[in-house]
């Protein structure tokens, strides 16, 4: 049997107090310092969701939290309200992999 690692990252991405960005910013560093810190065969046992998960699993977690939340923060920078930006559809390429998770696409749109 090939030797496996595992860690336990915890809850990461907490979004509140996430308004003026300092929350974002903070699990930008967590999640780049987890992924450094991990190898190809590590199980990571996530604070919340699946049981357990593959560095790859924390990474598409990791694009698809910075991607929303970048599309989100231009969408407001331009001026749009809350509203437009979740008609917006801004998880839309990654809903076949997170649409079906607890939190729908339109709340988490509006949460970020």
């Amino acid at each position: 049997m090939p030797s496996m690692s595992e860690t336990s990252s915890g809850t990461v991405y907490i979004p509140s107090s996430i308004l003026d960005g300092r929350e974002h910013r903070r699990n930008d560093r967590s999640f780049s310092k987890v992924i450094a810190s991990v190898g190809a065969d590590t199980v990571i046992i996530p604070g919340h969701g699946k049981p357990l998960s593959t560095l790859d699993d924390l990474k598409h977690y990791h694009e698809m939290l910075a991607t929303i939340r970048d599309n989100v923060a231009r969408l407001k920078s331009a001026g749009r309200s809350v509203d437009e930006t979740v008609a917006a559809n801004l998880r839309e390429a990654f809903d076949d992999q997170w649409a079906k998770a607890i939190i729908s696409p339109a709340f988490f749109t509006r949460f970020v």
